[in-house]
């Protein structure tokens, strides 16, 4: 099929403040590090809003520090999406929310 008859699929690419992301294509939603931003006291506020937890179907936590993985239970819990992560032998693993443990 020529270049000029196939369809285009557009990624969409939302960054949200320093480590956090989202992106969707076709029927994807991918969450990439749900981490958390450290405020006073302590309190871990989520990076990427809760109204975009619904919709998301796959969760990539690059590594384990809380700042990347915080709220991955949670947004995997809201959406029953997969959650994928990188192990510390650097292999990534899938696994779905009810078997994740915090990265």
């Amino acid at each position: 099929m020529p270049i000029e008859q196939q369809e285009t699929n557009i990624m969409k690419i939302k960054h949200y403040l320093y480590n956090s992301f989202i992106a969707e294509w076709d029927d994807k939603k991918i969450a990439i590090d749900p981490g958390a931003l450290f405020f006073y006291y302590f309190r871990l506020t989520t990076l990427i809003p809760k109204s975009e937890w619904q919709n998301i179907s796959h969760i990539f936590v690059t590594h384990g520090d809380p700042d990347h993985y915080w709220h991955t239970d949670r947004v995997l819990k809201a959406s029953g999406a997969i959650g994928f992560r990188i192990d510390y032998n650097g292999e990534v693993s899938c696994k779905s929310w009810r078997h994740i443990s915090a990265c």
